[in-house]
């Protein structure tokens, strides 16, 4: 008596595989396929990516001969679909996060028009709930405002400068590359004691003060120490050569 053939070799990884984890195939006597489980998902999922188009065909097609299983049923019932779909996320989290990652990386124009539609139609409801969680997070708002200033103090006091400036209604703002490139221009020198850095810390004087009705541009900083700073106060004096 014949004994029955309990495995099969697979035509592609060569792999001796039980014929529990062979593709069916009817045609065949022992109703297997000569292509593995494991083998015939990879060859779908290849085919998939190289064929896109007739994928989606494919996909309509079976969606209108089966309308109890496809889009129609979906349409009929929306929020059990997305209910559906809801706890599938909940169950797949690091595969709906790569599955999200991959669509906004293919269609970054769409994203950005959704993300600017969603801001548009809930501004206030955003702003709010911003300013909801500042005033319950001040301490760690104020700390993670100061580690922002530490680590790049001049940028915390142009910000500082352009803020007292809305405030009196002077207007004006420079940015961090103009501010550096003032400074390179006198040598990275304090214009009044003419020590330059790293031995002393230049600091964005307002030539003619912002409580003085001046502006905040470049134009009316110069580069001073914190002592000369200081010791100018509120007075105009303009330290820069007459030449400039």
């Amino acid at each position: 008596m014949v004994e029955a053939v309990s495995t099969k070799r697979c035509r592609v990884c060569g792999g001796e595989k039980p014929l529990t984890e062979m593709s069916r195939r009817s045609s065949r006597k022992d109703g297997c396929d000569t292509i593995c489980l494991a083998c015939n998902r990879l060859r779908v999922i290849k085919w998939n990516k190289d064929n896109p188009e007739k994928k989606n065909a494919k996909q309509r097609r079976w969606e209108a001969a089966h309308p109890e299983y496809g889009r129609e049923k979906r349409q009929r019932n929306p929020q059990k679909h997305r209910d559906a779909v809801r706890q599938w996320r909940l169950k797949h989290q690091e595969k709906a996060r790569e599955k999200d990652r991959k669509w906004r990386l293919k269609n970054t124009e769409k994203e950005r028009e959704r993300k600017l539609r969603w801001y548009s139609e809930h501004r206030e409801e955003m702003l709010k709930r911003q300013f909801q969680w500042r005033n319950t997070h001040r301490e760690q708002v104020r700390a993670s405002r100061q580690r922002s200033e530490q680590g790049n103090l001049e940028a915390g006091r142009i910000r500082k400068h352009r803020r007292r400036a809305q405030k009196k209604g002077n207007g004006g703002t420079f940015s961090v590359q103009e501010w550096q490139a003032l400074k390179a221009k006198y040598d990275h020198r304090c214009l009044a004691c003419h020590r330059s850095e790293p031995e002393i810390q230049l600091h964005q004087d307002h030539i003619i003060p912002i409580d003085k009705g001046g502006m905040n541009t470049i134009d009316n900083i110069q580069p001073l120490c914190r002592e000369c700073n200081s010791r100018k106060g509120t007075k105009i004096i303009d330290y820069r050569p007459i030449k400039d």
